[in-house]
């Protein structure tokens, strides 16, 4: 264990570095737990602010009688906190937000609202009869050590810890196969499988211990700043039964660190069975890092079917959180007991089947290992494959990035996913929208709007009702219909001038998209409201670059294409190069198609396997989904989702030959990675960089190729300057421009080697 600590202790690099961020992280959200308004200005501010909102609501003349009566008993409740403030009535300060609490609570509509001002007075009403002083979650005016701890976990984000404490295990338990000391390791007089015991102890602890020390040194400042606090201060917290309940801050703390111990522990114990396993770093990172990403991408999860979600592990990561009876589902089955319990289970199994693992491939045959180097050594060499030859150059490196596009753009697919689907939650907001309209109706009736509007909107309330029956009755044909009456209505009250929240032609884009769904056999993804009926594939790809920024993606391409073109430059083996059976014109051209076809067969699989993930739960869809948009004319026009698919994947094609072509002459010109980054970057930026060309009005602007880095964005676009056709023109021209030049630069670099 001692020599496993001292190898850690030699890692001064990683392991400093991992725990400068591991005190960084904590230190940032000390920062934020510690701020406090000692001087109360703050809160002094906000009422005041709220009493003018209060007020304004008065003088627009629009409050019912009752509305009037509880808004001034608002307005009465918060001068009388400023009263108390002013006067450093603290006693007069929590009575009067607790009457403002008991006011709202009343006069609240919304359920969700409601709750959440009920658990508000269910805190102000304890602390009304209690001896413990309140702390003010939103301005306190101190924050002692059992409070400052308890803010602390509240802040923490699971996923990210997770996602860089399992970066470390990984890291640090495939060292010994990064740097192949494995072998050696093995001819120790001590039994492998204590080697193994003692790395995971030592590993394990210097995270445990990592994270008390930057506990310890946050809550010494508090302490000595701000005092102890009270171990019996109450959390209140919603169950899953929408009731208030409460836990002193002692049981939730202790909670927490066994939380965090459990999690630390199945972190571990995973990266310890991958790279048994596997004995790759990558391999081990991809596996650790999914459990960081499942936690803060919880689209993925919540694309589980319900009836599995009790039974798996994944369900439980977010462990911290079922203190309090929280999860994304809502799912009264998912408790921390069980958490407990189902993540220990897992990290024993995952220890286990590593030192079964590791047993398995303990016994070290020397003589075996020398047969099979020198089998090696006699193995006939097979013909070169060129293109072989230059993927094999890129070796781990390409594998790398290869893995981070994957991830990039499977994140932005998660993004997009992360889309509440459940009917419920639809419902709720069609009933939001629903009341909000009666309200207008009655503030419409009120202020003697002509009697023709106000039909206008009494029929929109009748259809935003059918809406929800509809919907109740998994009617979407009913939805779609219900939505083109309200819509039709707001068309025709826009061409009237009696509604301007949208233009005419916008509003005749959102009329004529659900006029062809009325009356088709194709459903329709609801691209107007949060809440959708489904995503299926080809939807999902048409989207996909209204997420994913183009500009991200030249980024990244401009990243691996800098890196690759000038490893020779890098590695020195430039002229070693020269010496090859085939001319430096064909090495040219083997490296520009496997960087071509390497970043084109990243993103195809990128997209494909977040494709294939979206076509299991949401369907195919179909290549005859129609994509509504205005043309520079402002006139609604369509394009099937097959067309814009091809024109999209040609787009991509176009800009990754433009910044591969840019990139490659820059590369043999200044033959230095560092100076082809920095002049790659300065050409590129200006097409990033929105309305750099805006003031140029010549004819021969719009060509400018850095206009068209958005390419697939303006497929459907409806400017006459910048246009799809012009835009795969002036990329296609510049890419056969830049190509010849890049082979002129080689040449001359060929004819100055031979002199």
């Amino acid at each position: 264990m001692q020599f496993e600590w001292q190898k850690l202790k030699a890692a001064k690099g990683n392991v400093f570095l991992l725990l400068a961020m591991i005190l960084f992280c904590m230190f940032s959200i000390i920062s934020f737990s510690l701020t406090v308004n000692k001087n109360e200005e703050a809160l002094n501010k906000s009422l005041q602010v709220e009493i003018t909102e209060q007020e304004q609501l008065i003088n627009e003349g629009n409050l019912s009688d009752e509305s009037l009566v509880q808004v001034e008993e608002q307005i009465y409740w918060l001068g009388q906190s400023l009263t108390g403030l002013n006067t450093k009535d603290k006693e007069l300060v929590e009575r009067s937000l607790y009457e403002l609490e008991k006011n709202r609570f009343a006069s609240e509509e919304i359920e969700m609202n409601r709750l959440s001002h009920a658990l508000k007075v269910a805190e102000l009403e304890f602390f009304q009869s209690s001896k413990i002083e309140r702390i003010d979650d939103e301005f306190p005016e101190k924050r002692p050590l059992v409070q400052y701890l308890t803010t602390f976990f509240m802040s923490l984000s699971t996923g990210a810890v997770v996602l860089l404490i399992g970066f470390f295990f990984a890291f640090w338990l495939t060292e010994e196969y990064r740097n192949q000391t494995d072998v050696w390791f093995s001819t120790f007089p001590v039994k492998r499988i204590r080697q193994l015991l003692s790395k995971y102890s030592v590993t394990y602890l210097f995270i445990v211990f990592s994270s008390i020390i930057g506990l310890v040194m946050g809550g010494v400042i508090a302490a000595l700043q701000f005092g102890m606090g009270h171990w019996r201060y109450p959390i209140f917290y919603l169950n899953y039964q929408t009731e208030i309940s409460s836990m002193t801050s002692q049981t939730y703390l202790i909670k927490q660190c066994l939380s965090w111990l459990v999690i630390f522990f199945v972190l571990s114990s995973l990266a310890l069975l991958l790279s048994a396993l596997f004995r790759k770093t990558m391999v081990t990172l991809l596996g650790v890092g999914s459990m960081g990403i499942v936690l803060l991408m919880p689209g993925l999860l919540k694309m589980i079917p319900t009836k599995w979600i009790p039974y798996l592990i994944t369900s439980y990561l977010d462990l911290p959180s079922l203190i309090i009876e929280r999860n994304i589902w809502n799912n009264v089955q998912l408790t921390w007991e069980k958490g407990i319990i189902y993540l220990s289970l897992a990290g024993v199994s995952c220890l286990l089947l590593s030192f079964i693992n590791y047993e398995k491939k303990s016994v070290l045959n020397l003589d075996r290992l020398k047969l099979r180097k020198a089998n090696k050594k006699t193995r006939k060499i097979k013909p070169i494959n060129r293109l072989s030859f230059e993927w094999k150059k890129m070796g781990g490196k390409g594998l790398f990035f290869s893995a981070f596009l994957m991830l990039f753009l499977f994140s932005i697919y998660l993004f997009q996913m992360d889309i509440e689907y459940s009917q419920q939650s639809r419902i709720t907001s069609y009933a939001e929208e629903y009341e909000q309209h009666n309200q207008v109706l009655e503030n419409v009736t009120r202020m003697g709007f002509p009697e023709e509007m106000i039909s206008t909107i009494k029929d929109q309330a009748e259809w935003l009702k059918n809406r929800i029956d509809s919907l109740n009755n998994q009617d979407y044909s009913g939805v779609v219909q219900s939505e083109y009456e309200v819509e039709k209505m707001n068309l025709e009250m826009i061409q009237k001038g009696q509604l301007s929240s949208k233009t005419f032609s916008e509003q005749q884009l959102i009329v004529e998209e659900l006029a062809f769904f009325k009356d088709s056999d194709i459903q329709m993804v609801e691209n107007h409201h949060l809440y959708r009926i489904t995503q299926p594939m080809i939807y999902f790809w048409t989207q996909l670059f209204n997420t994913l920024s183009p500009g991200s993606l030249v980024l990244l391409m401009l990243l691996f294409f800098t890196f690759f073109f000038t490893l020779e430059y890098r590695g020195s083996s430039n002229d070693w190069l020269q010496i090859f059976p085939f001319s430096p014109w064909i090495q040219l051209r083997d490296k520009i198609m496997t960087a071509f076809l390497f970043i084109v067969g990243s993103i195809s699989v990128s997209m494909l396997i977040s494709g294939v993930v979206t076509a299991v739960f949401h369907g195919v869809g179909t290549f005859r989904y129609p994509l509504f948009y205005l043309d520079s004319q402002s006139r609604v026009q369509s394009m099937l989702s097959g067309e814009f698919l091809i024109r999209q994947g040609f787009s991509l094609l176009l800009i990754v030959c433009f910044v591969l072509s840019l990139v490659l002459c820059l590369s043999l010109l200044f033959k230095n990675t560092f100076l082809t980054l920095i002049a790659s970057f300065s050409v590129l930026i200006f097409g990033m960089i929105p309305g750099v060309f805006d003031k140029l009005t010549t004819g021969w602007a719009g060509y400018i190729p850095l206009r068209y880095l958005n390419l697939p964005e303006l497929i459907l676009a409806n400017q006459l300057e910048i246009t799809w056709m012009k835009g795969v023109i002036s990329l296609g021209l510049s890419s056969l421009f830049l190509l010849p030049t890049a082979l002129y630069l080689s040449k001359r670099e060929i004819d100055r080697n031979k002199r």
